[in-house]
């Protein structure tokens, strides 16, 4: 007989662990993530109680968990995503080519916003940069810069012969890597501009650090083995900033368990959507490791009840708020940009906003703000009566509830808590273009930053059916609506016009010629 099976999804505010039993009885349970009072692990004290009610017998919560009796464990997190998104990843530092240290400062100079005249640089993940001397290029038998002869020829992966000009001064190196130990940074990550075709030099400054004490080190040649440099260090720093907050969770989870869980199968959800052994589960791969596992039970439950029609996944969490569109096939991108970090890696395309239900209001400038800080599970909102902050999910909601930007307090009740009624319909789809082919069942009307419009005019696919909605649709629907705007505002100018001809024939000036 098969054990236990257990799916879980580890969120910033709660966690809900799904389980089949070996009878086949199926077992679902929430829980607050931390909860320091009662428990360590939120994942690891589900799988304890459902085991615990289910077998009929006592396991201590002060004692390691004996996995016996457990066929696997699936996972999905956000831990990543939350770190990402709140700015609280591990301190790191970034080691990069001599003469290239504001490379990723200036980025690709792209601007989302062109005509915004407050221009916000993102925010940097890395705290300091270390410059090294080395340099590695491509062998041209035409260039005439050095004497080939007398320069190391290696090669490179995909077989071009290259000349390494200098080599890494170690020594140099050592003396900096000491001072960010001594000023609390242990995580680095290491980009060379030329590394995607031979490592050696990341991969010698990784054993420098490590043998220093680093704790942590990502190389981009491992993490983003591309041409592009800009993405690959965007990518690589990502990795130094997320990973550790990741093995520190890791390592907390298995020593919940007896052995560590090596007798178990435990795998978690990457953000491609794929599943990958706990030892290689990684930052950069986990930004979207919980909204993921959101896309595929969306793709696995809602599409296909109503026909063959594309579905608007939102996915709102304790800490974030996750859009995502299935229509029949999951849609990857290979670099996307998650709270303003560019990542280059396979992920499912997903729209991420740090707006959830524990999301912190905040006074500022005259209005109300949510976010992105959020309560968590712990301290968490006030209304967990632990006297803390004041969060989203204090309003009083109505069935019918929007996240409409509000500016003042309704009114205030006596136990020190804000309440504010909130009230709408559905705002925007009957204004919306192709509004006859949206389809929904009211039960939360939520609007962040326009998440449900980016997904709904997606341009990725093309049409399938009458019922298909896809970029061509919109586009057309939206030129239409415009023409007939234009078309009805041009008629209301030729009338105005003609009233005002008619107006000065009748009571202009005298000799006035019609």
């Amino acid at each position: 007989m098969p054990g236990f099976e257990f799916a879980i999804d580890r969120g910033g505010t709660f966690t809900d662990v799904f389980a089949r039993c070996p009878g086949g009885k199926i077992r679902v349970m929430k829980l607050l993530s931390e909860d320091p009072a009662h428990y360590v692990d939120a994942p690891r004290e589900g799988i304890r109680r459902i085991m615990e009610e289910e077998l009929g017998q006592k396991f201590p919560i002060e004692e390691p968990l004996d996995p016996t009796g457990i066929s696997w464990i699936r996972m999905g997190t956000t831990v990543a995503t939350n770190a990402l998104l709140e700015r609280c990843g591990e301190r790191c530092a970034l080691v990069i080519t001599r003469g290239f240290r504001d490379l990723l400062h200036i980025g690709n100079q792209a601007r989302p916003s062109i005509f915004d005249l407050a221009i916000q640089m993102p925010e940097k993940l890395y705290e300091v940069v270390v410059e090294v001397d080395e340099r590695v290029v491509l062998h041209q038998d035409s260039c005439q810069l050095h004497n080939s002869k007398k320069l190391k020829m290696v090669t490179g992966v995909t077989g071009e012969q290259l000349e390494v000009w200098q080599s890494v001064n170690l020594a140099d190196l050592e003396g900096k890597l000491q001072g960010l130990l001594t000023a609390g940074i242990k995580s680095l990550a290491v980009v060379l501009i030329h590394s995607y075709i031979w490592a050696k030099h990341e991969e010698e400054i990784e054993k420098l650090a490590l043998r220093l004490g680093f704790s942590h080190v990502s190389l981009s040649s491992r993490v983003a083995p591309m041409v592009r440099v800009v993405p690959r260090g965007f990518t690589a720093c990502a990795d130094a900033y997320l990973s550790p907050c990741i093995q520190s969770y890791l390592q907390g989870f298995r020593s919940g368990f007896k052995n560590d869980l090596k007798l178990v199968q435990v795998l978690f959800m990457q953000s491609d959507g794929g599943l990958t052994p706990m030892e290689k589960f990684i930052g950069s791969r986990a930004v979207l490791s919980g909204p993921a596992g959101g896309v595929v039970g969306l793709a696995r439950t809602a599409y296909g009840l109503d026909g063959q029609k594309p579905v608007i996944g939102f996915d709102m969490g304790g800490t974030s708020t996750d859009v995502s569109r299935y229509a029949g096939e999951y849609e990857h991108v290979f670099e996307a940009t998650t709270a303003g970090v560019p990542i280059q890696a396979p992920q499912l395309d997903i729209n991420t906003v740090a707006a959830g239900g524990g999301s912190i209001l905040f006074y500022r400038n005259g209005i109300f703000l949510v976010g992105p800080e959020s309560a968590g599970a712990f301290p968490g909102p006030i209304c967990y009566k632990k006297d803390t902050q004041v969060c989203f999910q204090h309003m009083a909601w109505h069935w019918r509830t929007s996240c409409m930007r509000h500016r003042s307090p309704v009114q205030c009740s006596t136990h020190r808590q804000c309440s504010h009624s909130w009230r709408s319909g559905l705002l925007h789809f009957k204004k919306a273009v192709c509004s006859s082919q949206i389809s929904t069942q009211e039960f939360l009307n939520m609007r962040y930053e326009r998440t449900d419009c980016a997904l709904m005019v997606s341009a990725r696919h093309n049409p399938r059916g009458p019922d298909s909605c896809c970029y061509g649709d919109f586009q057309q629907a939206f030129v239409d609506r415009c023409v007939c705007v234009c078309s009805f505002f041009y008629y209301i100018y030729v009338f105005i016009l003609l009233l005002l001809l008619l107006f000065f024939n009748l009571y202009g000036p005298v000799g006035m010629g019609p």
